[in-house]
C-alpha cells in the first residue's frame, strides 16, 4: 500500500488524494484510494511479487453500510448494476455462533448468476471475514450494503 500512496504524491497528487483515506461511523465506513495503472506485473503484487505502477487522477470510493435486522447483501455500483444476495453467502450461523464460509464455498455460490464484477467486491469481503473474527462478529444480525464507484 505504501508504494501506492508514494506513486499518488509523486505524481503531484497529493493535494487530490493524500493518502489513502478511510471515515467510519457507527454504521458505515467509506474508504477511498486513487487508481493505479500497472505498466508492468497486473495482478502479480497480489502474489507478493513486484509491479510497476503508477498513480492515476481517478478515484476509487467503497462504502460499507450496516443493514440492521436483515440478512440482504447488496452490491452496487452506478456503473455495473446492482448484485443482491444474503449474508449467508459470506457468514454461516448455527445457534446464537456464526462463522465466516471458507472461501471456495463463496466461490462455488457466486458462480451461480453473480455478475462478475460483484465477484471481486463480494471475494475480497469474504477473503476480510476469513482473517477477521471481530469483523465477523460486527455483521451478526446485520445485512450489508457496499457501494462502489470510481
Amino acid at each position: 500500500m505504501t508504494s501506492l500512496i508514494s506513486s499518488c504524491n509523486t505524481l503531484g497528487f497529493d493535494n487530490y488524494v493524500p493518502e489513502l483515506r478511510g471515515r467510519s461511523t457507527g454504521m458505515s465506513s467509506i474508504g477511498e484510494a486513487c487508481g493505479r495503472l500497472d505498466l508492468m506485473g497486473g495482478v502479480a503484487d497480489y502474489c507478493g511479487s513486484h509491479v510497476l505502477e503508477a498513480g492515476i487522477r481517478r478515484l476509487a470510493t467503497c462504502k460499507c453500510e450496516l443493514l440492521p435486522g436483515t440478512s440482504a447483501l447488496l452490491v452496487e455500483s452506478s456503473s455495473f448494476g446492482k448484485y443482491d444476495a444474503d449474508m449467508s453467502l459470506l457468514i454461516a450461523a448455527s445457534g446464537d455462533a456464526i462463522a465466516p464460509v471458507s472461501l471456495p464455498e463463496v466461490r462455488s455460490k457466486l458462480q451461480v448468476g453473480a455478475p462478475s464484477w460483484a465477484f471481486y467486491v463480494v471475494g475480497c469481503v469474504a477473503a476480510y471475514l476469513q482473517h477477521s473474527p471481530s469483523g465477523v462478529g460486527k455483521l451478526k444480525g446485520s445485512g450489508m450494503k457496499i457501494t462502489v464507484e470510481s
